[in-house]
């Protein structure tokens, strides 16, 4: 007859001889020992099947698994994330998670979320955003921490496979610029509603900053002796919507740019007929830095009086800069446009390149239609 386990005890009870044990687990993610007590069974080989069951299931069978839910556990990781990147980057996550995350499962239990539902809410996602990937990754990475603080055993991403980016009609970028006549029609138009509209927009023009950077400006970033920009600093969102100012948005983009002639008189102009003291070129009535929505309502404004020219963004005169210069000396080599514009790789500059030898060509092609031969 096989030796019985010590661990299973036999007991009295008034409806007869009944079968109980007491076992050790394991220990939970705290470091406490588990012990697992069961009794009631008619037969030692009940209970000790129900012995070895929970012995080989683990502490996992026995601890009732820890709850939180989505929102809570973010908050958890955004915490240690914020630390690690720039605000204006965790603003940016913060506001991706707010908008496609929260609410599909902000209010659900980490450990109830499906394959099947992560699954659906991927494919629908990948639909309607260009940066799905983005999105999902943060979900991903919260779901991980988790898994780290044992609300999860498995992280339901590996059991789903993420849509492949899709060809999707985007905005055409490549016509997001204007020739030197729209340009000096567009500039005419500003500077006659309001001279500080003009400058703004002169300033992209001539330069090619960003329009973070052009609203960071101090006079101090103005060598009016070397005919220098140096541009250091971008206004970003940050985090509780609040604007900051920070390093630009890659090493690249720490440079200087040249100082027009034209671009030097007007802004020393200006200068001169500045009312209130502040290092800040473009500021409110205050001193403060104007917001970033500010230059959009200004084209807005002047756009309402063209309405025939064709329409740019701001990020528009950084493209009509850059086309301009290539233009005026196609020898000018892609490394200096990119320095000039503080692209991180050349491939983004050598776009633009692209860019003015398909209108070229164009004009080539006009020219041999005029020949008429």
């Amino acid at each position: 007859m096989p030796k019985q386990d010590k661990r299973v005890e036999k007991y009295e009870t008034k409806k007869g001889i009944r079968y109980r044990f007491k076992t050790y687990v394991g220990t939970d993610i705290n470091g406490k020992k588990i012990w697992a007590t069961r009794s009631g069974f008619t037969s030692y080989t009940e209970a000790k099947y129900e012995l070895d069951k929970l012995k080989l299931e683990g502490v996992d069978s026995f601890v009732k698994q820890k709850q939180i839910k989505v929102n809570d556990l973010f908050t958890q990781w955004f915490d240690t994330y914020q630390t690690t990147v720039k605000e204006s980057t965790a603003h940016k996550t913060y506001e991706m998670y707010k908008i496609h995350i929260k609410p599909k499962y902000g209010n659900a239990y980490v450990d109830k979320i499906t394959p099947a539902s992560l699954q659906r809410f991927s494919n629908a996602l990948s639909k309607k955003l260009v940066k799905y990937r983005t999105a999902l990754g943060i979900l991903e990475r919260t779901l991980n921490l988790g898994i780290s603080l044992g609300y999860l055993k498995v992280n339901p991403f590996s059991k789903i496979l993420i849509p492949k980016k899709t060809t999707r009609k985007r905005r055409d970028t490549s016509i997001n610029f204007l020739s030197r006549e729209e340009l000096d029609t567009f500039l005419k138009k500003a500077e006659s509603i309001n001279h500080l509209y003009y400058l703004f927009f002169l300033l992209l023009a001539s330069t090619g900053l960003r329009k973070g950077e052009a609203l960071a400006l101090h006079w101090s970033d103005i060598d009016f002796n070397t005919n220098q920009i140096s541009v250091t600093k971008t206004l970003a969102y940050g985090l509780d919507n609040k604007y900051i100012v920070q390093t630009p948005k890659s090493p690249k983009s720490l440079r200087t740019v040249p100082l027009s002639t034209h671009l030097k008189e007007e802004l020393l102009k200006y200068k001169d007929n500045q009312k209130i003291d502040t290092e800040i070129i473009f500021h409110t009535i205050d001193g403060n830095y104007l917001r970033l929505s500010k230059p959009t309502r200004w084209l807005d404004t002047i756009y309402k009086q063209l309405p025939d020219l064709k329409r740019i963004t701001t990020h528009g005169f950084r493209h009509t800069f850059a086309s301009l210069l290539i233009e005026s000396n196609p020898y000018i080599k892609p490394s200096d446009v990119q320095a000039i514009l503080g692209h991180e790789t050349v491939e983004m500059t050598l776009n633009i390149y692209t860019h003015v030898t398909n209108q070229s060509k164009k004009k080539v092609a006009q020219s041999i239609n005029d020949l008429n031969i």
